[in-house]
C-alpha cells in the first residue's frame, strides 16, 4: 500500500507542476493498478502493484527496441524518460557481484552444471524475487556454470 500512496502522491505533484510525462505515467500506472484491484476485486499488496510497474516497464523496453529499430530517435528519447520514471519505484537491484556472490551462496558448486539450469533458475527466482532482473539472473547463472565448466 506504500508504494500505492507515494504514487498517488506523485501524480498530484506532476499535476501541480505541470510535468506532462509524468503525470501521463502516472496516470496510466495507477489505471493498470486500479484495473487489477478490480480484478482481483480486493486491495493489492506492495509485491502486487510492484509487479505491475515492471510489467510496464518490460511494454515500455518492447517499445524502445522496436522505435530503436525503426530509427525514431525522438520516440527513443520520450521512453527512455518514461522507464526512468517508472524505475524510481522498484527497489534496488542487485550487481552484479552481489548476485554471483548470493548465487555461489546458495547453489553447491556441484549443482552448477547446464542439465540444472532450469531447476536452478526456478529456485533462484523466488529466492532473488524483487531484487534483480530474472534476465541478469539467468546471464550470471550462465557465466557461473561457464566458468565451473573450463575449470
Amino acid at each position: 500500500m506504500a508504494i500505492l500512496k507515494k504514487l498517488q502522491t506523485d501524480l498530484i505533484t506532476a499535476l501541480k507542476s505541470g510535468n506532462q510525462t509524468e503525470k501521463g505515467v502516472l496516470r496510466f500506472l495507477l489505471a493498470a493498478i486500479k484495473n487489477a484491484q478490480i480484478e482481483k476485486q480486493g486491495e493489492l499488496s506492495d509485491q502486487e502493484v510492484l509487479q505491475i510497474i515492471r510489467k510496464q516497464i518490460k511494454k515500455e523496453e518492447e517499445e524502445l527496441e522496436f522505435n530503436q529499430k525503426a530509427g525514431r530517435p525522438e520516440v527513443v528519447e520520450e521512453i527512455k524518460v518514461k522507464i526512468d520514471i517508472l524505475k524510481k519505484y522498484l527497489p534496488p537491484q542487485l550487481s552484479k557481484e552481489e548476485i554471483k556472490k548470493k548465487v555461489l551462496s546458495l547453489v553447491p558448486a556441484d549443482q552448477l552444471s547446464p542439465q540444472n539450469f532450469g531447476q536452478l533458475m526456478g529456485r533462484l527466482v523466488k529466492e532473488f524475487s524483487g531484487q534483480v532482473d530474472n534476465s541478469q539472473l539467468a546471464q550470471v547463472l550462465k557465466e557461473l556454470i561457464n566458468e565451473k565448466k573450463e575449470n
